[in-house]
């Protein structure tokens, strides 16, 4: 098959993170893959050259498309239109696949011709809605209303968990035959093994071993959880003192000001700030932590959920995304109502104050049943889905009228 997939950038993220585990899946499966995105620069880094393929001998093409910028640009957004479309009608990719909402409103736009002129199916994945109760009503009526249209230009929506469905499903987006979920997929394996060197990371990263670690992972923007996570370690620290050891890792606006906080309210050496990181870096991260705090308050499944039960660690998350369809309140984490930092604070005391919960839900998330989220079976599904929806029940590529 001839595959495009497009995203608006390729920062450090979940979404790229998902898209590059499909591209390089789907092209070592014999797959003629393409990867179209906008210009990737800036303080989230790029996760390409954080992997080190930039420059590599890629299993898969790469374009820059100059104008697939992530703001609102009337301009810039007419003529990244105009490029893809062009793009499309030249190289009539089988199957053109959408990520996020900025490129899968335009690049389903463009691909609208293609798709009447079966030349291509084009699929959308959400990774998160652009809409939510804590925005603009106009806003939301507007992305809500874009997303209706859109999803009449495609012939699959793929959700990274059944939420993120129903959701846009009681936004009256698309019709439930429209959708199928594919969790994300990753390497598993990293944060499974790093379980057994405990000790040996803990020695590297300088951490202390009596120690109890909080980590906490995400953008610093607002409603991404970094603010109510520097309130529940204060909260902490106020009780246990010297043997909480706070890490956060990502990188955003807020971060100044969260580490001038932090160092008004908090003991010195107690937080660690580490900026962004390279994704291999990340399982050893994990391993280090004793509980993972996740408080963001916008997500669609966020990936650090899924990687920390991998390696054995607890999660307490507010209620957001498709956090109960991994979390399993009581047994591997718990899950608290989006917002409420009280409840975050009560449970982190908890297990603070209750060394044989916290053993128990540490044995719990390491038991937790995860096949799903692996990269093979996640490049398994999308192959299955491109094929179905391709090739049809018969199994013969339709070959559309050239004349």
């Amino acid at each position: 098959m001839k595959i495009c997939h497009l995203i608006t950038r390729f920062i450090l993220g979940g979404a790229q993170e998902n898209t590059l585990a499909s591209l390089i899946g789907l092209a070592e499966r014999g797959h003629n893959v393409t990867l179209i995105t906008g210009p990737t620069r800036g303080r989230e880094g790029n996760l390409l050259e954080e992997k080190g393929l930039l420059n590599s001998n890629l299993p898969f093409r790469i374009i820059e498309n100059p104008y697939l910028v992530r703001p609102i640009n009337p301009l810039f957004d007419y003529l990244a239109y105009r490029n893809l479309t062009a793009r499309f009608e030249s190289e009539k990719y089988d199957i053109i696949h959408t990520h996020s909402s900025k490129a899968g409103i335009i690049g389903r736009a463009a691909a609208s011709k293609v798709r009447k002129q079966k030349i291509s199916k084009v699929v959308h994945t959400i990774h998160g809605l652009a809409f939510d109760k804590y925005q603009p009503f106009w806003k939301n009526k507007i992305y809500i209303a874009a997303e209706k249209m859109c999803a009449k230009r495609c012939d699959k929506i793929v959700s990274v968990c059944d939420t993120m469905s129903e959701q846009a499903l009681d936004a009256g987006i698309g019709s439930p035959e429209l959708f199928t979920t594919i969790y994300s997929g990753f390497d598993l394996d990293q944060f499974t093994s790093a379980r057994n060197k405990i000790k040996e990371i803990r020695e590297r990263l300088a951490i202390p071993e009596n120690s109890i670690v909080l980590l906490s992972i995400g953008r610093l923007f607002y409603m991404k959880g970094a603010e109510d996570f520097i309130t529940v370690i204060e909260n902490a620290v106020n009780s246990y003192n010297s043997r909480i050891k706070s890490i956060i890792i990502g990188d955003g606006p807020l971060r100044h000001s969260l580490e001038n906080r932090a160092k008004k309210n908090l003991p010195k050496n107690g937080i660690i700030f580490t900026g962004l990181l390279p994704p291999d870096e990340i399982p050893d991260w994990v391993a280090a932590a004793d509980i993972i705090i996740h408080a963001s308050l916008r997500e669609g499944l966020a990936r650090i959920l899924v990687q920390a039960l991998a390696a054995g660690k607890p999660v307490i998350s507010y209620d957001i995304g498709g956090a109960k369809e991994v979390i399993s309140d009581g047994k591997n984490g718990f899950i608290v109502k989006p917002g409420d930092v009280d409840s975050l604070k009560e449970k982190v005391k908890m297990l603070l104050e209750n060394n044989e919960m916290l053993l128990s839900l540490s044995k719990g998330a390491g038991e937790t049943n995860l096949t799903n989220f692996s990269s093979e079976v996640m490049v398994d599904k999308l192959e299955e889905l491109y094929k179905k929806i391709l090739f049809g029940r018969s199994g013969i590529k339709k070959i559309p009228d050239q004349a």
